[in-house]
């Protein structure tokens, strides 16, 4: 006996899975309830093809045959959730999510009108949200478990390689279907198949569309080779110098005050995924205002992560701090980041350790990890004699 599901992912969450966690739940409590009123209440809700039932096409996405079925797309539903919440918000996500399975249940119902039997389940739209996280994250990995008997191993695997596997295992299977039966039907691989080509393009649309921001790490920019790419020095440089000409260019030509101007250059330049030259458009402008640059949430983490990816270590530790001033909600993520920086890269320990102090108490274990981790690290820098000459109350 082997069992094997993806539960978590390291793509950039800019949400917490509100919307996921409500699918989950919705799906259980329809199952439950479908199973204690009996078959008839099932049969109703289930996507048949009788006639056209509109309701059925959500309702039979909530619809499931028995726990192993529910439980299986459950599992897939929540990393490949995560990936489009994350970068969507509940608010995007569940009318995409819903629209998905409404739209592949609709298309189904009238292609089989006529025809005997059913259709349910939530993997229509889950290969929906498989091909969006094909889209938006093919680069980043999800943490997968595989139990084989009483053996359990862990391992990583890019979101390219499980929806490319995914998808080819399923088109093997479908035309195989259809070359041994001789004639389309209807089958589990068909519907995923489906869930897979709606989901694609519109996944690919909202990319297009600028409504999802994948910070220059999506299939188009991984396809080209631009993704990640580290420039050189001169061209370093010549954006650096193009980015003040361009600043003043705009301040001359636009009605809006400078710290509009401001913010505006700095989210053109965080869309384009240019962390280094972000940076200096915010540094720029602080220096001109005398003051900081007030950066909404999304774009101060967006300029985090950036930094982040881009090795800018040292300039990102005022940019924690102003975030932990205003995002007291990420206080956490922040924290502990704040500290791996502060030992590793400033080589400060006891610092490091005054900021973990101040983390609450209810840690998830990833977390409580990451912190001991560090405080480990922390201590033995500190017996060895590191040395430090400011301590700041952080």
């Amino acid at each position: 006996m082997f069992f094997f599901f993806p539960y978590h992912t390291d793509a950039p969450l800019y949400h917490y899975p509100i919307g996921t966690v409500l699918l989950i739940v919705v799906n259980i409590l329809m199952f439950v309830a479908t199973w204690a009123q009996g078959p008839e209440t099932y049969a109703t809700l289930i996507l048949t093809f009788d006639a056209i039932h509109p309701t059925q096409w959500l309702t039979s996405s909530f619809m499931h045959a028995d726990i192993s079925h529910l439980v299986g797309n459950m599992l897939f539903l929540w990393p490949f959730g995560l990936i489009a919440e994350g970068k969507l918000g509940w608010y995007r996500f569940l009318p995409l999510y819903l629209g998905i399975a409404i739209v592949c249940d609709a298309i189904v119902q009238f292609g089989m009108l006529g025809s005997s039997g059913g259709a349910l389940g939530a993997s229509t739209a889950i290969f929906g949200l498989i091909a969006i996280g094909l889209v938006w994250a093919p680069r980043n990995e999800l943490s997968c478990i595989f139990i084989f008997f009483v053996r359990v191993k862990h391992f990583e695997v890019a979101v390219t390689t499980m929806a490319g596997w995914y998808l080819v295992l399923n088109l093997f299977f479908f035309l195989l279907h259809l070359w041994m039966v001789g004639d389309f039907a209807l089958s589990s691989e068909a519907l995923h198949l489906l869930g897979f080509v709606v989901g694609a393009p519109l996944g690919i649309a909202l990319l297009k569309l600028g409504w999802v921001d994948c910070e220059g790490w999506d299939f188009f920019s991984v396809w080209k080779g631009t993704a990640g790419r580290i420039k050189t020095p001169a061209e370093l440089q010549q954006e650096v110098e193009e980015t003040f000409a361009r600043t003043d260019a705009i301040r001359e030509q636009t009605a809006q005050t400078e710290k509009e101007t401001a913010l505006e250059l700095l989210r053109e330049h965080l869309q384009e995924g240019r962390g280094r030259i972000a940076y200096a458009a915010y540094e720029k402008s602080r220096d001109h205002h005398g003051n900081r640059l007030e950066v909404p949430e999304k774009e101060l983490l967006q300029l985090i992560d950036l930094m982040n990816s881009e090795k800018l270590w040292s300039e990102l530790v005022p940019l924690l701090l102003q975030a932990l001033e205003k995002l007291p909600q990420h206080a956490i993520p922040l924290r502990l980041h704040l500290a791996k920086i502060l030992l590793q890269v400033e080589k400060r320990p006891r610092q490091a350790m005054r900021v973990l102090s101040k983390l609450p108490t209810t840690l998830s274990e990833p977390e409580q990890r990451q912190r001991r981790t560090i405080e480990k690290h922390a201590r033995t820098a500190i017996e060895e004699g590191e040395m430090e000459l400011e301590i700041y109350d952080w």
